[in-house]
């Protein structure tokens, strides 16, 4: 029984350190917080603002935010994002990266069998280059420059913000069907202030791109206790055998260290 009380005790503060971030990001910009579980949502507030950015680097009061949800892969992301997502203001986009990381797959698996190591997305200049576009494009809700790729994500269906779009476009058969597609869903996209991305495919670095160019951006960057991280990666993942698992504690902890105690340079 003691054995258990501190695995209990781990997920109890997870737990709520995810509630904690939820409700930060949302009071910090007066959205109302309604009862979750409450089936009928009065009142809902449909902001039709433009979004823009002004070169003095503020926020207007009455622009869309964004808000970036960065993550280590097994950290209780896909929790803290779900969460959030349940707010009637908020347009959530569920790690809309992954079919771009397909792309790179052939890369990395010359990596992985000239090296035995694995090569991260990240480590890819191109892959981050793709990856910041996909993520400014959707966050402003200009789907007309994302590819068909992007706009065929099957995660898409994770939220209902993003499944109408990935059920619409699948079902197409014409150019001007797709272009109502996109059409129709920018402008559900408009209608909520909060557009959030949930993805453990970008790195830190690319994020504070987003935020210098886009001064209504927020982050929120999400860490759990690498002892828990570690032991689902090994049994989800089948790379964790191509690199030791000291080299990738000490890589999860380098990266940690460089986030925490460099500064960025991002405001806000």
């Amino acid at each position: 029984m003691a054995s258990e009380f501190p695995r209990h005790r781990s997920r109890a503060w997870i737990f709520s350190a995810v509630v904690i971030s939820t409700f930060v990001v949302l009071w910090e910009w007066g959205v109302p917080v309604p009862d979750m579980f409450q089936k009928e949502m009065a009142g809902r507030r449909l902001l039709a603002e433009q979004d823009r950015s002004t070169q003095s680097g503020n926020c207007a009061p009455n622009a869309s935010r964004y808000v970036l949800l960065v993550a280590y892969s097994r950290s209780g992301s896909s929790l803290t994002s779900d969460i959030i997502s349940r707010h009637p203001d908020v347009f959530a986009y569920f790690e809309p990266l992954h079919t771009l990381a397909r792309i790179f797959r052939s890369q990395q698996v010359e990596f992985e069998n000239r090296t035995k190591k694995h090569l991260y997305l990240t480590r890819m200049n191109d892959y981050n280059l793709l990856a910041t576009q996909v993520l400014e494009n959707q966050m402003t809700c200009n789907y007309g420059n994302l590819s068909r790729l992007a706009l065929l994500n099957p995660l898409m269906t994770y939220y209902y913000s993003t499944k109408l779009l990935y059920d619409c476009v699948r079902r197409s058969r014409t150019p001007q069907a797709e272009k109502y597609c996109l059409m129709a869903a920018e402008e559900r996209c408009k209608q909520k202030p909060i557009r959030l991305m949930k993805t453990v495919r970008f790195s830190i670095d690319q994020a504070g791109v987003l935020l210098k160019s886009h001064p209504c951006a927020k982050l929120i960057f999400l860490i759990k206790d690498p002892r828990g991280s570690f032991q689902s990666k090994i049994r989800m993942f089948d790379f964790y055998g191509k690199n030791p698992v000291d080299f990738n504690v000490q890589r999860f902890c380098w990266r940690f260290q460089k986030v925490c105690f460099q500064d960025l340079q991002v405001e806000g």
